[in-house]
């Protein structure tokens, strides 16, 4: 868990990058962030960004995600630039929260076929999508 942060409302930027979290908690009074930098940690699960509605760009990258689910993103209506390269992703369910999305970073994941990703679809916005190092087949 984040601690102390409560009072911090005007904060826009958190970079915590290589700690040693395991699970996002502790942010939802932080409603103007706008970047949010939680790579290298040990972090399972996307939860607990839902009041984070100003937040416009995501980084998860190096951490043990292994699925993207149908709830994790909600609230998640401005984001734009989400990083989850080098994770355990499996499958991403949880994109139709995210129309705003416009660059997206899959790369070094475990995606093994494009069905896998097929909620992308909802994130009518997305310009970019690295996925390269991953063992998708294409039928």
């Amino acid at each position: 868990k984040i601690h102390c942060l409560d009072g911090l409302e005007s904060l826009r930027v958190l970079l915590m990058g290589k700690n040693r979290i395991k699970q996002i908690e502790g942010l939802e009074n932080l409603m103007k962030i706008e970047v949010l930098d939680l790579h290298g940690n040990q972090i399972t699960h996307v939860n607990g960004l839902s009041p984070l509605s100003q937040l416009k760009v995501l980084n998860l990258a190096g951490n043990q995600i292994k699925n993207i689910g149908a709830s994790d993103l909600k609230g998640l209506i401005s984001l734009q630039e989400f990083n989850l390269r080098r994770n355990k992703l499996k499958k991403l369910l949880g994109f139709g929260e995210t129309a705003s999305l416009q660059k997206l970073f899959l790369s070094n994941n475990e995606l093994h076929a494009v069905e896998d990703m097929c909620s992308l679809a909802k994130a009518i916005s997305i310009r970019e999508i690295a996925v390269d190092n991953n063992p998708i087949s294409l039928g």
